[in-house]
């Protein structure tokens, strides 16, 4: 059995892992973002955007760890559908840059650390066979 003080150290190890996968996501998206339309990113504009999005991408995985969830089956399913997600957005916008103010796309979004959530338990869930 773990003390206070390891778990309270795997919690923080393990968010700072969801952060990770966060930045890292953003990271990847970001720059085949730059790659295909040639703009270049400004960090220093840019750097408060670029931090909202990692923790905003990264909720999904916190949860995950601090609900102690490991196994293996929601966190695939988690990032799985976070590249769905946020690949969806950035094709969409890459493909009609004019619309930019696509409200429906806009709340998909925005709800999409929930979906993701729900998702990710769900494939626990039938991974466990509880279904």
């Amino acid at each position: 059995m773990k003390g206070p003080s390891e778990q309270r150290l795997s919690r923080t190890l393990g968010c700072v892992f969801a952060l990770s996968i966060g930045a890292f996501i953003l990271a990847i998206v970001n720059g085949g973002l730059w790659l295909l339309t040639g703009r270049v990113p400004n960090p220093q504009e840019d750097w408060g955007l670029w931090l909202f999005g990692a923790v905003f991408i990264a909720a999904p995985f916190g949860f995950l760890v601090l609900n102690r969830v490991n196994a293996k089956t929601p966190w695939i399913t988690a990032v799985i559908l976070t590249v769905v997600f946020w690949g969806f957005l950035y094709a969409v916008t890459f493909e009609r840059p004019y619309e930019a103010n696509n409200m429906g796309l806009l709340l998909l979004v925005l709800l999409s650390p929930l979906i993701i959530i729900a998702g990710a338990f769900a494939a626990h869930r039938v991974a466990r066979g509880r279904l």
